[in-house]
């Protein structure tokens, strides 16, 4: 991705032309709403460097506008109303740092500290928001704060051909970058996310109450709850209070490659499943590869202190269908929508684990588990069996996978590798065309 500078190209849009004034401590609510009406598609906005301040929530809702603020801090004042809100297509944000007052983990909308969501009171019955690009941006807590966002620090909901690349998110209360709602084809790269108060990362499809209630019957969830196709690539997470590095839950068509996953404390490095405790589908055709996982539930839990929580057992990386009502696991309709199928897992390197390097099936109902692979995967220095398989019958290909270059569940050599795939093998992971992408 090339770097992106300001043009004069396009009429640029100056908020302190329009009343905001930085480092005044005055809300700057005002002169960026104006600043707003002013804007027209292809408009730039630009915040000269300088710290302002947000009384509530933004939402930016004219297409094709790009948001411009390279030594600009933006602090959000009520941890109620606090969302950097992208709510148009094609709108692009560079540059920010975002702080924000909190007090506790919220879960709503104008909780979150960036959101890309389709207009000013998004649904999934509005048309997904499209070409949104959040790069370079800082979400951070100001100096002396605990936490940076109410919630996540980049929320998307019902998104498509989206892009979050090259931004640092620390300490927010909830995920760093969560992907929900029927999002898809979009890519995460290159991010550095630490000290979340949830995953680092994650794309989660919740059915809800609704969803779930409809496969009970017989009937098909509503698919465009289904988050497919995306890219989580290149980046460096860990070292968060609770919650997993990164996670596929309930997600379909997914890469995760090329990361670096280090000091998480309580759980999975990378998780891919479905949680019946949040009445999610199961996650399919998923691709883990190329990962670096290191320090998984070996340190100390101190970055969460006060909630002293357990840690989860959870190998380096996870693979499981959990909770669930045993009536659902037994109805075949249902359990054919919960089932975990389809995932490879290949040349990836563990190493430094509280409990196993690769763990399948733990504590799941049996069949909810389906066609894993496990493939040249290298792992070190972990507690208990390096791969465990608790069940079997899930994996119809592990090989290759050798503590320090010793044999592999196949007694093939990690140096050998595994032999040549079958012509048969489903493809795993996302059908992304970068070329299509902001």
């Amino acid at each position: 991705m090339p770097a992106a500078t300001a043009t004069g190209r396009h009429p640029v849009i100056d908020v302190t032309r329009y009343g905001a004034r930085p480092d005044d401590d005055q809300p700057d609510d005002a002169g960026v709403e104006r600043a707003l009406q002013a804007a027209q598609p292809g408009d730039w906005i630009v915040f000269p460097p300088g710290r302002y301040l947000q009384k509530r929530s933004w939402l930016f809702t004219v297409p094709g506008v790009t948001l411009w603020g390279p030594g600009a801090r933006v602090h959000a004042l009520d941890p109620a109303d606090q969302t950097f809100g992208l709510r148009a297509d094609g709108l692009r944000m560079f540059g920010f740092t975002l702080t924000a007052a909190t007090d506790h983990r919220r879960t709503q909308l104008n909780n979150e500290r960036v959101t890309i969501a389709p207009g000013r009171a998004p649904t999934r019955a509005s048309p997904p928001v499209r070409h949104v690009l959040v790069r370079g941006i800082t979400i951070e807590p100001e100096a002396g704060a605990p936490f940076a966002a109410s919630a996540a620090g980049i929320f998307v909901y019902h998104a498509s051909h989206f892009t979050i690349a090259e931004n640092h998110i620390r300490a927010t209360l909830a995920d760093g970058i969560h992907i929900t709602d029927g999002s898809r084809v979009g890519r995460v790269i290159g991010n550095q996310v630490s000290q979340t108060g949830d995953d680092a990362i994650a794309t989660v499809t919740y059915l809800g109450d609704e969803g779930l209630a409809r496969l009970r019957k017989g009937l098909e969830a509503d698919p465009e709850r289904q988050v497919r196709d995306i890219l989580i690539e290149a980046n460096t997470v860990g070292g968060n209070a609770w919650g997993r590095g990164i996670g596929v839950i309930g997600s379909e068509r997914i890469t995760v490659r090329g990361n670096l996953i280090r000091g998480v404390e309580l759980a999975a490095g990378i998780i891919v499943a479905q949680e019946g405790v949040y009445k999610t589908p199961g996650a399919r055709d998923v691709l883990i590869e190329g990962n670096q996982i290191r320090d998984i539930q070996v340190a100390g839990q101190a970055a969460d202190p006060a909630r002293r929580r357990a840690r989860t057992g959870h190998a380096g990386i996870e693979i499981h269908a959990y909770a669930n009502p045993p009536g659902d696991a037994a109805d075949p309709f249902v359990a054919e929508r919960l089932r975990v199928r389809n995932v490879l897992v290949r040349n990836n390197q563990i190493d430094n684990t509280g409990a196993g390097g690769i763990r399948v099936g733990a504590q799941s109902a049996p069949g909810l588990i389906e066609r894993i692979r496990l493939e040249n995967n290298t792992l070190r220095r972990t507690s208990g069996d390096p791969v465990q398989l608790h069940a079997p019958d899930s994996v119809t290909r592990s090989c290759a996978n050798g503590m320090n270059g010793t044999a592999g569940a196949n007694g093939a050599s990690a140096s050998t590798g595994c032999p040549p795939a079958e012509v048969d093998e489903v493809p795993a992971g996302a059908r992304v065309d970068c070329t299509t992408l902001p």
